[in-house]
């Protein structure tokens, strides 16, 4: 495997995927991609950390083979609005949703979203990491940020998982405080990604002609 590139965290601590889609790009394309392209690409505005539609989107419509798991149901979402968001996010995380991220702007973007990108509607688990690894993909694993370091409370956040170490899981943690080839075990993965009934998103990407 060539040298996955590593970005940290801005200090705003709301650039976590934007420090991991850099990463990201910059593997499969060998560009260094500025902050304002990736801003532009994934739509985010400052101090509102921003959902993923955006990016995939763009991303499957130039070149990418992207494959995501994730139990949010989009066409509830358009359908319903709030009112869907209260029956599937826990008190908590719909409160830190609403007040650091994008997701009450991102409705418009879905019907190009639902029709550009493979979206499974369901809980990940580590099987599926696995099988986008072995499958040549990057994975960009959403989860609890204060369960992965061991501490209280929830902090939604992005990793870029790359690799294997025995039963180790290797990532790119932006932080804050960032990690390069941060070692995970399973069990802890999984733990900061919800458990059984997560609500988190695991997506892998490659370029649809990488080997």
């Amino acid at each position: 495997m060539k040298q996955m590139p590593f970005y940290s965290n801005r200090l705003d601590n709301l650039s976590c995927m934007l420090a991991s889609i850099r990463s990201v790009l910059e593997y499969f394309t060998g560009k260094q991609y500025s902050w304002k392209e990736l801003e532009d690409i994934i739509g985010y505005k400052h101090g509102r950390a921003a959902w993923t539609v955006q990016v995939w989107t763009y991303l499957a419509t130039h070149g990418f083979d992207i494959r995501m798991i994730e139990g949010f149901d989009y066409q509830r979402y358009m359908d319903e609005g709030e009112t869907y968001l209260q029956t599937f996010l826990k008190p908590e995380e719909l409160e830190w949703q609403l007040q650091h991220t994008n997701l009450l702007e991102i409705r418009p973007l879905l019907p190009e979203f639902t029709k550009h990108v493979t979206h499974e509607r369901r809980s990940p688990g580590l099987r599926d990491i696995d099988e986008m690894l072995e499958d040549g993909r990057l994975v960009t694993v959403q989860l609890n940020l204060n369960t992965l370091n061991g501490t209280p409370g929830y902090n939604a956040h992005m990793i870029v998982v790359y690799d294997k170490d025995n039963s180790a899981y290797v990532a790119h943690d932006p932080g804050l405080p960032p990690h390069e080839a941060r070692h995970i075990d399973p069990v802890l993965l999984y733990k900061a990604m919800g458990g059984k009934n997560n609500t988190v998103e695991v997506t892998g990407i490659k370029l649809r002609n990488h080997e």
